[in-house]
C-alpha cells in the first residue's frame, strides 16, 4: 500500500499562511530599504572619517604655529640687531 505524503490544510489555515507570507514580504522590503539607507550612511561616514583623519591635530597645529612664529621672530630680531649696530 502506498503512503500518502501529501499535507492537507484547511482554507482558513491557507489564508493564515498566505497572510504571514505577505507580511514577511512587506518586512523584507522594509529591511532592504533600511539596508540600502545604512549603506549610503556608511559611505558618508567613511568620507567624513577620512577628512577628519587628514586634518592635523589642533595641538600639532598650535605647536607648528608656535615654532614658525619663534623662527620668524628670531630671524627678524637678528636682522634688526645687525641693522642697528
Amino acid at each position: 500500500m502506498e503512503q500518502d505524503n501529501k499535507i492537507y490544510i484547511t482554507r482558513e489555515e491557507y489564508n493564515k499562511l498566505e497572510e504571514r507570507v505577505r507580511k514577511l514580504e512587506i518586512c523584507n522590503e522594509v529591511n532592504v530599504y533600511q539596508y540600502e539607507d545604512i549603506k549610503k550612511t556608511l559611505v558618508v561616514i567613511q568620507k567624513d572619517v577620512e577628512v577628519i583623519k587628514n586634518i592635523p591635530n589642533k595641538r600639532q597645529e598650535s605647536a607648528i604655529t608656535t615654532v614658525i612664529t619663534a623662527i620668524i621672530s628670531a630671524v627678524v630680531g637678528g636682522v634688526l640687531a645687525l641693522i642697528m649696530k
